[in-house]
């Protein structure tokens, strides 16, 4: 516990994943509210970010909003995000199709981004994304670009997205849909990866080593070896919490970087649905106790 307790004290940021985290459909978890709060109260910094890219940061600002997590414009991050910024710093003024929501491609037409609507005979860079919109002809116009040699990218790796009424295939399914059809795999952003870390840790003025990230592995992920590469460079550098509400890890290959990497996994078994068992992390990061106010202020 000291060496925990040492470990928390020197974090500034506390990123959050929000999709079966903190909430669930409409349904705020237990604690969930009082653990940020107390955070901000103590000076600590909160950060939401979610891989579905389905959605606007506009639409999370009004739906933690309504739940009761007083988020700022400046707290919430997705996975689309930090592609347009991938898009816009490596891949300046190229033409790329994207697999999305309107949501999403009406945002990367907003920064700027050469849009395709599929009707041309190439593109430089397909995007695929959690495409609640998704049609055949959609997968079919990626493809075709694809296997005519564009770059390929995708927004995040998880293979299923949570909801109220169980899960739907997200971007990771599509990705090994592709991989079947084309024999090719995308460069992933998204959390866990290098892009994701770099982009929050340059857009907020923080370290590496002042992150902890929070979030629900309950989902497998699409990882092939180089990706598990990628995400050992990510958190290996630094001493970047990753506290986990479902142990054990549901990927062999994530768990196996994080192993390799040798980085303080502080995992904690945790249903975060049942109020008790959210307070396993509480005790640890937070609570309304003074010990454990005193493992962040003391």
């Amino acid at each position: 516990m000291n060496d925990q307790k040492q470990l928390l004290k020197q974090k500034k940021l506390f990123v959050f994943d929000m999709d079966g985290t903190i909430y669930l459909g409409n349904r705020v978890f237990d604690f969930a509210i009082r653990f940020i709060d107390h955070l901000r109260e103590n000076g600590y910094r909160v950060l939401f970010f979610t891989n579905n890219a389905s959605h606007t940061t506009e639409f999370y600002m009004s739906k933690l909003s309504r739940l009761g997590f007083s988020p700022r414009e400046d707290e919430i991050m997705t996975s689309g995000d930090v592609t347009i910024e991938f898009l816009r710093r490596h891949r300046d003024g190229k033409s790329v199709y994207l697999v999305g929501t309107d949501e999403l491609v009406e945002s990367f037409k907003d920064a700027g981004i050469n849009m395709l609507t599929g009707d041309e005979e190439k593109a430089d860079i397909v995007v695929t994304s959690f495409d609640t919109t998704l049609t055949y002809q959609k997968m079919w116009d990626a493809v075709r670009y694809i296997d005519g040699g564009a770059v390929y990218i995708a927004t995040h790796p998880d293979l299923n997205c949570p909801t109220a009424d169980g899960y739907m295939p997200d971007t990771g399914s599509m990705i090994e849909l592709f991989a079947a059809s084309t024999g090719k795999r995308p460069q992933v952003l998204g959390k866990p990866m290098t892009a994701t870390v770099d982009y929050i840790t340059n857009m907020l003025g923080c370290e590496r080593s002042e992150l902890a990230f929070i979030g629900a592995d309950n989902n497998h992920y699409s990882y092939d070896s180089s990706t598990v590469d990628k995400i050992k460079e990510a958190i290996s550098d630094e001493k970047n919490v990753i506290i986990c509400q479902h142990v054990p890890l549901h990927s062999d290959s994530l768990a196996k970087a994080y192993e390799a990497a040798g980085h303080p996994n502080l995992a904690i078994g945790n249903n975060p649905e049942k109020a008790d068992n959210y307070k396993a992390i509480m005790e640890i990061v937070n609570a309304e106790s003074s010990p454990v106010k005193a493992l962040l202020c003391g």
